[in-house]
């Protein structure tokens, strides 16, 4: 069954030799699209995470540009990062978190 809505799936991730990158994946209009951003070296796992969820939140600003007027739901597996996006202390993942409402 579809979901209503916006529906993305996010990852990040950091392998054994410190290359770091993010996708983010979505369905639109029956095609599965997706957005993949490589950071490089010398980034936690966590920033990965987080930068996957910034990128999550420019789609549906982009989609709410095309008059795609949908809920979104996002699934992701970093409990740390939901819990990070709900404040905007200075911690790490600041700028990231704070990045979402621009």
């Amino acid at each position: 069954m579809e979901s209503d809505g916006l529906v993305l799936w996010t990852d990040g991730s950091r392998k054994d030799d410190e290359w770091a990158g993010c996708a983010v994946v979505w369905k639109e209009r029956g095609f599965w699209k997706k957005r993949r951003v490589h950071l490089g070296r010398q980034k936690e796992a966590f920033d990965m995470e987080m930068y996957a969820m910034s990128e999550v939140m420019k789609i549906a600003d982009e989609m709410a540009v095309k008059k795609v007027d949908r809920r979104v739901t996002v699934f992701t597996d970093c409990q740390a990062t939901l819990s990070r996006i709900q404040s905007d202390e200075p911690v790490p993942g600041q700028v990231l978190a704070l990045r979402r409402m621009n």
